[in-house]
């Protein structure tokens, strides 16, 4: 998403201000918020608090094919992880499986929505309730929805990193509707320490250069610069643990005003693929995608041989398109987790065809008619 240069110099000055960032719980269904620096920051507190809440349970269920943040968050909270798979035409659990490796050391699930589709909750649900354990929503995909309706879960993790549906460069919130855990997560935030101002005004130069740098005119330009990570996915080997600070929860306010632009731009890209990709025989979509409602952060689309998102012309290559993959690899490929994780080494073939076939094409406000085209010319081999 872009920022716009007047919402981030105007957080910027209300931050000076020190104008009042709380964040509002309406936007959350009323329940309790807290604000962190990060997702993965967010994720790795909201984890310690179930833990202490429930000692005699230390196992979390995740998705084989979900970002490397989540495990590193699990790693980082002293718990152990539970590789489940995924149905890739729903990106959502094999409920089926997932039933084998739910018990009673289950501390909880972990549900994740991917490109504005919801997990299946209500089930999710039902199988955490059956063994005792938590439910977690993993929402650094879909955003805040101020008319999602009533929260079924104990726990919504958002992010608004670089990528998300709305981003700040940073910044993760918790919504919380059990009041056991808001308790504890009280105590915790309040003496959690904020970034310092310099800090915040690297952040505010950081979201302008990505704002430049995201026009379709240039995105050769960073797309060629491997420092600057553009596609890339990385397993963290850190985790700060702050709060969000005053300048990213002040755009963050500014941002909620135009989700209504910004999905409308999205459903106006997602048709458009939609479209004009269904009859190609080298592709296949995601059902859920022909609905107008859907407005996916990025559009996701299966092709039918292995990836390759290395050049496709002398003039071209997918990525300066920010053509991409989401995810190279499912969790359990990864040797950083071999540690913490109860089922490494499994197989998980659902995993294995998403990450060998997605690929995923840009929505936002600045892909026009004309890098649409293009992008659609690269999938079908014009």
């Amino acid at each position: 998403m872009t920022h716009g240069m007047g919402s981030v110099v105007g957080a910027l000055l209300s931050s000076l201000m020190n104008k009042n960032s709380e964040m509002k719980p309406e936007l959350f269904g009323g329940c309790a918020v807290y604000d962190y620096c990060s997702g993965k920051a967010a994720l790795v507190t909201a984890l310690r608090v179930l833990a202490k809440l429930k000692k005699d349970k230390c196992e979390v269920v995740v998705p084989a094919y979900t970002c490397y943040s989540v495990a590193a968050s699990i790693e980082e909270a002293g718990l152990k992880m539970v590789l489940s798979d995924v149905v890739p035409e729903t990106l959502d659990f094999d409920y089926q499986k997932l039933k084998s490796v739910v018990h009673d050391k289950t501390l909880c699930i972990i549900s994740t929505h991917f490109f504005s589709k919801s997990a299946d909750i209500d089930q999710a649900r039902k199988l955490a309730d059956s063994v005792g354990a938590y439910l977690v929503e993993d929402a650094a995909q879909s955003g805040i929805d101020p008319e999602r309706g009533v929260m079924t879960s104990d726990i919504i993790v958002y992010s608004f990193g670089r990528g998300k549906p709305i981003s700040t460069n940073g910044g993760g919130i918790l919504a919380v509707s059990c009041d056991e855990i808001s308790a504890e997560l009280t105590s915790r935030h309040k003496v959690m320490p904020m970034p310092g101002r310099i800090r915040e005004l690297k952040s505010a130069l950081m979201m302008l250069m990505n704002d430049l740098l995201i026009q379709p005119s240039i995105f050769w330009l960073p797309a060629r610069l491997p420092f600057l990570g553009i596609g890339r996915t990385v397993y963290p080997d850190y985790i700060s643990m702050e709060r969000m600070g005053r300048l990213r929860v002040l755009l963050l306010q500014r941002l909620l005003k135009r989700l209504p632009t910004l999905k409308a731009s999205r459903r106006e890209c997602a048709g458009f693929y939609f479209n004009r990709l269904k009859k190609c025989g080298r592709v296949s979509l995601l059902a859920h995608l022909e609905k107008s409602e859907s407005f996916p952060i990025r559009f996701p689309c299966y092709l039918e041989g292995d990836i390759e998102l290395s050049r496709k012309n002398k003039s071209l290559s997918g990525r300066e398109l920010g053509i991409s993959q989401m995810y190279p690899q499912g969790l359990h490929k990864l040797k950083e987790i071999k540690g913490f994780c109860l089922n490494y080494g499994d197989d998980f073939p659902g995993a294995d065809f998403v990450s060998n076939h997605l690929v995923t094409l840009p929505t936002h406000l600045l892909v026009n008619a004309s890098v649409r085209r293009q992008v659609v010319a690269w999938l079908v081999g014009e």
